[in-house]
């Protein structure tokens, strides 16, 4: 059934105040939009592929689903809502668009495993056909995964509304089969805590659940399946302690996809669009997977809610400043983030409070650090005219929590920490996506080298060089030593950032000083020495932060047009004593 959604801005602020659930309108929303989606594919090949819709017996799985809808609805609905069908009916239309017929012809066998499973869950007799992969695999969804053929095949699904599907001719398979070498069953995450249990599908066998998604795991070895299910564990006890965010979750929550492993990242999560409710996941620890659902539940009620209404213009030029990106970020991007990361401060609110030892200690610290981060990020939307009179219904609401979350108690030395660090980040990302005017460096430079004023600066141009590591070296740093590692283990920090998290911020500096041509990371150098400057007091330092990039070209090209570079100090001086603005 489509149906016509509204929300009225209330209701979108209480979204935006309290940890929000994918329930009533917003999942109205999602089958709306799913069935638009799935009819107007059956258009599409009815209309320009007539033999393929002959040939995936398009018209009996079109009935059928209309057969299993009116028959359950509820149930019906539940499946069409599966994450990874989503992500097959985008693929799909993504073939036709691109005019690749043969990649359609391979999803569309799809259709007719969607059709049999809606009417195997609402007891309905039915026959359809399906098509296997490439690698004669057939996925149903809901139940499994199942190795038929030796190849791309298409295979008769018949069913007596009892409880298994026959492969005609191959196999028969249910939800109790047990798990061969040709039949992979879906499994699933179970657990309870503080009296609120829950239920997901760890999806690591379905072929869609991995779309636009960083690399997806195979099939997970029983000892992986073990530890999986024992981190979840640990997470629903963690998250359980705050039960109005456990709720939420709970109600939309549908699948967790492993991510492969990836040294560079450890902790890596995801979530699309056209797969709401699922997250791709990989992480160590039951800590980290705790936020991690939190964190990507956040971006699917963003996503089932722009998908009833508009909150932000289409902004296709990224120019904003995300603190947990490194990147110059679009509007709706923006937006996203701040949502993702304005749902984890209750969290770390509560984990700050019920945890003394280090986790305590971490929340403490990121509550700290990121009530700040959005709150920069929220001025920035509020400020650009890009939000919807809903967009700024949301926000209102999420300055509701931000208010109140500012008057968490934070211990002093954290709120200390994640105010430098917040600067950090803001000036390391100037220094990464900010040119300044190529002129008026030229004119700083020649000012320096005939010992004159450094005239009037301001002008920039923002630049993105692509994807890379969000973050600094000394957040990074900052946290590993809040979880507890000790300082000798900072085997692979860099010594001055070391310095800089012990406080000895003098030997901090002349170290950054030593390192701006040859560090790995110069931005990230030139912060750590602006930052170690501003928090010795230096004279010179509130100059040099306002205009961190011109710094560091003005600097550079001095260095380029003389053979040498100038005294550190003394260049500082000068260049703070200019004018800022013509």
């Amino acid at each position: 059934m489509i149906q016509r959604m509204e929300l009225d801005d209330e209701v979108i602020r209480r979204l935006g105040a309290r940890p929000g659930s994918i329930e009533g309108p917003l999942v109205s929303g999602q089958i709306s939009r799913r069935m638009l989606a799935l009819l107007g594919l059956l258009k599409i090949v009815e209309h320009h592929h007539p033999e393929l819709f002959l040939r995936a017996d398009v018209p009996a799985s079109r009935r059928l689903l209309g057969e299993a809808q009116r028959a359950d609805r509820p149930v019906t609905n539940d499946l069409i809502r599966t994450p990874a069908i989503g992500n097959w009916l985008m693929q799909c239309v993504s073939h036709h668009r691109a005019g690749a017929t043969d990649a359609l012809e391979r999803e569309l066998g799809y259709l007719g495993a969607v059709a049999a499973a809606a009417c195997f869950h609402a007891a309905l007799p039915f026959e359809t056909t399906a098509r296997t992969r490439d690698d004669g695999s057939l996925m149903v969804p809901g139940l499994g995964l199942l190795v038929v053929a030796d190849g791309p095949e298409w295979v008769r699904l018949r069913g007596s509304g009892g409880d298994s599907i026959d492969v005609v001719g191959r196999a028969v398979i249910g939800p109790d089969e047990p798990e061969t070498d040709r039949w992979k069953p879906l499994r699933r995450l179970r657990s309870e805590a503080h009296g609120l249990s829950i239920e997901l599908i760890l999806d690591d066998v379905d072929p869609y659940r991995g779309h636009y998604l960083p690399p997806v795991t195979g099939r997970l070895a029983p000892a992986e399946l073990t530890r999986w299910r024992q981190l979840f564990d640990t997470a629903w006890e963690i998250i359980t302690r705050q039960p109005e965010q456990a709720l939420a979750l709970r109600s939309g929550f549908r699948s967790l996809v492993p991510l492969e492993p990836d040294d560079r990242a450890p902790f890596v999560s995801a979530t699309t669009r056209d797969a709401v409710g699922a997250a791709g996941i990989t992480c160590r620890t039951g800590d980290a997977l705790a936020e991690a659902l939190v964190h990507e539940y956040q971006h699917s009620v963003l996503w089932a809610l722009l998908d009833v209404v508009d909150l932000v213009e289409d902004d296709p030029t990224p120019s904003f400043y995300a603190p947990w990106r490194s990147d110059p970020r679009p509007g709706r991007g923006l937006l996203h983030g701040a949502f993702a990361f304005h749902g984890l401060l209750r969290y770390w609110a509560a984990r700050a409070t019920s945890d003394p030892g280090p986790a305590g200690r971490v929340a403490a610290f990121e509550l700290a650090l990121w009530r700040i981060g959005v709150r920069t990020v929220i001025r920035q939307l509020a400020d650009s005219t890009l939000l919807t009179a809903e967009g700024v219904a949301l926000v209102d609401g999420m300055h509701a929590t931000l208010d109140e979350m500012v008057e968490h108690p934070v211990p002093a030395d954290l709120q200390r920490s994640a105010e430098a660090i917040a600067l950090d980040l803001w000036t390391t990302w100037r220094l990464r996506n900010r040119r300044p005017d190529p002129a008026e460096i030229r004119s700083c430079c020649a000012a320096w080298t005939t010992g004159s004023a450094r005239p009037p600066i301001g002008g920039w141009t923002l630049v993105d060089e692509g994807s890379r590591v969000a973050g600094t070296p000394r957040l990074a740093l900052l946290r590993r030593r809040l979880a507890g590692g000790m300082p000798e283990a900072d085997t692979t920090a860099n010594t001055a950032d070391v310095h800089w998290i012990d406080g000895d911020l003098v030997r901090a500096a002349t170290l950054y000083a030593t390192a701006l041509d040859d560090a790995d990371d110069p931005s990230a150098s030139w912060s750590g020495l602006l930052l170690a400057w501003h928090l010795l007091n230096r004279p010179y330092a509130p100059t040099l932060l306002e205009f961190p990039e011109h710094v560091r070209a003005t600097f550079e090209c001095i260095e380029r047009c003389s053979g040498y570079a100038p005294e550190l100090t003394r260049f500082a001086d000068w260049f703070s004593r200019g004018e800022s603005q013509g």
